[in-house]
């Protein structure tokens, strides 16, 4: 009896141990909960729909958002080929989809871009669907972030089984000025930050879930869609894939491995020799935008590419923190924090992979070609994702009040800042600048486009012609001082209107036209001025008369 006593004492760990195991996970999942957060949940994609399209058509289109537009139509980039110096009569039409070749033409158009072709596939859809207004292109963007909302939501639930820290990140996802405004614009930013969060939601379903066939294809066809959106996502993908290596065994990591590889063969496939003929693209690009005066050889690079680097995590919730040094600061103790708790918890694993792929990769490229892609928040608004993830979660085994102390403090900052988030006050209003353009022509006028950059000439052309609503006008560019050839027909015009991105011209003695009167109409911050061209001698002939 004594004996039997013991085993039963021995016995009794068992059955305890096994209890407390599944009784911290429920506490977040039970019946009232799940209703609760259902609640939360819909007011949450509620506040996505309101902070990613409130305003979205205030500002007006600036030059890249009308080159993607450009692109969508299949025609290419064809400003880019309009000659110089001669008078063109026929104004092609760049951005209307009147006339614009098939979709499928997108694939084959892209000679002057520097990106892959899915998104511009995807506008088009959309363009054909919806129009191209202003909200209307816009509002591809804004859609696909209030998806990466309810993905990133998803991810993290399925990780920290947790709708409460899954709450957090969405919310900092909301919030976070650069999300709202690429959400806001006609670029891919916000399609490749959903495309990520699909292939991350997909891959820790298969971690957690199982390997079903469904799942792999989810995650294959989403890394695929991910790099034919952006180079830049590399970064990302290589992170997922160290991931799995990491934390999968056995058949699972070979089924993921194999899913993997499909997606690489078709993209090599489909578009590795387009992707090859973009090589000159990409110098050009990199030489003329992109380069660092300070240049690649001397010191002050290094240092300006580690202050840049430093800065991201701030800017990725709002560009205003990121301009404060202890908000820097703050922010950068918070990420080795959870580097260093990645070692234990595995649920940030993931996030701190996927954070400095994507940063490491930009910043190398930076570092080893003497660019400034950090500078732009663009190329690192995929890190943001994994950010908020982090902020989420980092500290959601502490108390049930303190765990919401970081993300909640971090909402608040960053919603106190998000009134223009949208707007960079660096991108010309165009869309005024078109309209008292019109406004001044007179019958039988000639536009000069002219400038020191004939890359931005031909730029500048193309977002006055896109908000056109009158018929073109015969047009010139002009680069430097227009030939005396030029000149000759440009005074037996009857009318002449110049834009150059000068705004304002202290000696209009000196404009491209040669000796001439300027008297300017209108003029914008970051675009330029027109002005109507008169010459001495008419302007004596009008006198004497």
């Amino acid at each position: 009896m004594p004996r039997a006593k013991h085993q039963h004492r021995r016995s009794e760990p068992a059955p305890t141990i096994t209890k407390v195991a599944q009784a911290e996970p429920a506490t977040d999942d039970d019946a009232p909960a799940a209703r609760s957060h259902g609640i939360l949940l819909a007011l949450i994609l509620l506040s996505a729909v309101v902070t990613r399209f409130y305003g979205i058509a205030e500002y007006s289109l600036w030059l890249d958002e009308i080159w993607t537009i450009e692109t969508a139509t299949a025609r290419g980039s064809p400003h880019l080929l309009l000659p110089e110096g001669v008078i063109i009569t026929e104004p092609p039409v760049l951005t209307s989809l009147d006339g614009a070749p098939p979709w499928w033409r997108i694939w084959t158009s892209m000679r002057e871009m520097t990106h892959p072709p899915l998104y511009l596939i995807v506008l088009r859809w959309w363009m054909e669907a919806f129009g191209t207004g202003p909200m209307a292109v816009r509002s591809l963007s804004a859609v696909s972030s209030v998806i990466a909302v309810l993905l990133l939501y998803d991810v993290v639930r399925l990780q920290l089984s947790s709708r409460g820290a899954a709450a957090w990140a969405a919310v900092l996802l909301i919030v976070a000025g650069p999300q709202v405004q690429f959400a806001q614009e006609v670029r891919p930013y916000a399609f490749m930050v959903m495309l990520a969060l699909a292939a991350a939601d997909a891959l820790v379903r298969v971690e957690r879930l199982g390997a079903t066939p469904l799942r792999l294809a989810a995650f294959a066809a989403a890394l695929l869609a991910l790099m034919l959106t952006h180079y830049f996502a590399l970064g990302t993908a290589a992170a997922m894939g160290a991931y799995f290596v990491l934390r999968t065994r056995g058949t699972k990591r070979r089924r993921l491995l194999v899913a993997v590889a499909c997606a690489a063969m078709i993209f090599a496939i489909a578009w590795g020799p387009f992707m090859w003929g973009h090589r000159s693209t990409f110098s050009d690009v990199n030489t003329r935008f992109l380069h660092d005066p300070a240049g690649r050889a001397g010191g002050g690079h290094v240092l300006r590419t580690l202050g840049w680097l430093i800065a991201v995590p701030a800017r990725l919730f709002s560009d205003y923190v990121g301009e404060i040094i202890p908000a820097i600061g703050v922010t950068t103790v918070v990420i080795a924090l959870a580097v260093y708790a990645s070692r234990k918890r595995q649920d940030l694993l993931m996030w701190c992979l996927w954070l400095g792929g994507t940063v490491g990769l930009v910043a190398l490229l930076d570092l080893t070609r003497g660019t400034r892609h950090l500078h732009f928040m663009r190329y690192t608004l995929l890190a943001g994702p994994a950010l908020y993830a982090i902020a989420a979660a980092l500290a959601w085994h502490a108390g049930a009040y303190a765990r919401h102390v970081l993300p909640a403090t971090i909402a608040l900052v960053c919603a106190a800042m998000l009134p223009g988030a949208g707007m960079a006050m660096w991108k010309a209003n165009w869309r005024d600048l078109a309209r008292e353009f019109e406004q001044s022509l007179r019958p039988g006028d000639v536009l000069v486009v002219a400038g020191s950059d004939p890359t931005y000439s031909r730029g500048a052309y193309l977002c006055i012609s896109h908000f056109a609503t009158k018929p073109r006008p015969p047009f010139a560019l002009v680069t430097g001082r227009a030939d005396d050839a030029l000149v000759a027909q440009l005074r037996a015009a009857p009318g002449v209107v110049l834009f150059t991105q000068e705004q304002a011209i202290p000696n209009p003695q000196f404009v491209t036209l040669g000796e001439c009167d300027a008297t300017i109409i209108t003029g914008r911050a970051g675009a330029g001025g027109v002005m109507r061209i008169t010459w001495a001698e008419e302007k004596a002939g009008k006198g004497s008369q």
